[in-house]
């Protein structure tokens, strides 16, 4: 009775409470009433009383969450998102918390990526098909495709990052570009035989898909083979380049440098 009672006291202002979205770019909090005090501290009473009862103790879960959630106040938030994750992983719930935890890290995506693997080690949120894991692995892999291309980020890091999200994903659309910025940041942190990798794979799948990039990897491993002294590969790949670009400003340079590898 004692909780009802709170309750209907303060279902007014949880009607109105719910509709406001929380921004938590902005610090302050929204300061807490009397009614939600009384509230919360009703539901903890109540949950250490009577913990077998699980319906009264889902609803206080669920309304506790929403006042510090909608108040914008973080720490609390967090620490009741992440309560209802754990407790009701799948439910309606559970998954409304997972929608709601993610944008409270937006901006930070390091702790975005990490709190996806975290929830993502949590079923059903590990399962196939399951519709929060795939918009949580979408998440993930934007935020990575960022870091691909993060020029803050140094070379040796980013080459990794690409080729990860290539093995993951390597029939996406971003496919190519994940070889091509592997092999270039690669070059840039001196470790050229990860470039020819990242370029071979790129020449055999690339082609149509991107063609500017496949026609740019062949020069580069061209240039890359000529300075490991490999001047037969190398030859052939500049005499290639020159035989499938012949419009291309670069073809004639490319003849003359395939003869002169030749005679090296």
């Amino acid at each position: 009775y004692m909780l009802d009672a709170f309750l209907k006291d303060f279902e007014p202002e949880l009607k109105k409470l719910v509709k406001l979205k929380p921004d938590f770019t902005k610090k302050a909090t929204r300061p807490l009433s009397a009614r939600a005090k009384n509230f919360i501290k009703g539901c903890a009473y109540y949950v250490k009383q009577y913990p077998q009862d699980k319906k009264n103790v889902k609803t206080c879960d669920i309304y506790v969450t929403e006042i510090y959630y909608r108040s914008n106040n973080r720490n609390l938030a967090t620490k009741y998102l992440w309560h209802m994750i754990n407790k009701y992983p799948g439910t309606k719930e559970g998954d409304e918390a997972v929608r709601n935890l993610i944008p409270i890290y937006k901006g930070n995506d390091p702790l975005v990526i990490s709190t996806i693997d975290k929830i993502t080690k949590i079923k059903p949120y590990n399962s196939p098909g399951n519709k929060i894991g795939k918009e949580l692995a979408t998440v993930k892999f934007d935020l990575e495709s960022k870091a691909c291309g993060n020029k803050k980020m140094p070379a040796c890091k980013r080459a990794q990052v690409c080729r990860s999200l290539y093995k993951k994903n390597p029939n996406s659309d971003n496919a190519c570009v994940f070889l091509n910025n592997d092999a270039v940041n690669s070059i840039q942190c001196g470790k050229v035989d990860d470039a020819l990798s990242a370029y071979g794979i790129l020449l055999k799948r690339c082609d149509k898909k991107q063609p500017e990039l496949a026609k740019d990897a062949l020069i580069e491993t061209a240039k890359i083979y000529e300075k490991k002294l490999d001047f037969q590969t190398s030859s052939s790949r500049f005499l290639m380049y020159a035989s499938k670009y012949q419009k291309d400003g670069k073809a004639i340079g490319s003849a003359a440098k395939a003869c002169e590898l030749r005679v090296a």
